[in-house]
């Protein structure tokens, strides 16, 4: 039962409210909050578990912050 309610909740309740938000906001600002997920799965993984961030890390977390912040200018 974990393992099927880890898999609801990670894939397929993920997917449902993606989809379901494509009716309200435009594509390319759906596209660009996407991006957000590896951030915020790994900013989770710090927070919850036991990784750690290296220079690399906060680099590609800075480097995905200015990418959405740019794309969500160009889509207004």
């Amino acid at each position: 039962p974990f393992m099927i309610g880890i898999g609801i909740f990670t894939v397929t309740l993920p997917y449902f409210l993606y989809t379901l938000a494509l009716k309200y906001i435009p594509v390319g600002t759906a596209a660009a909050l996407g991006i957000i997920e590896p951030l915020m799965a790994t900013l989770f993984g710090v927070c919850l578990g036991t990784d750690h961030l290296y220079l690399s890390s906060y680099c590609g977390i800075a480097l995905i912050l200015i990418s959405v912040f740019l794309l969500s200018k160009n889509t207004e």
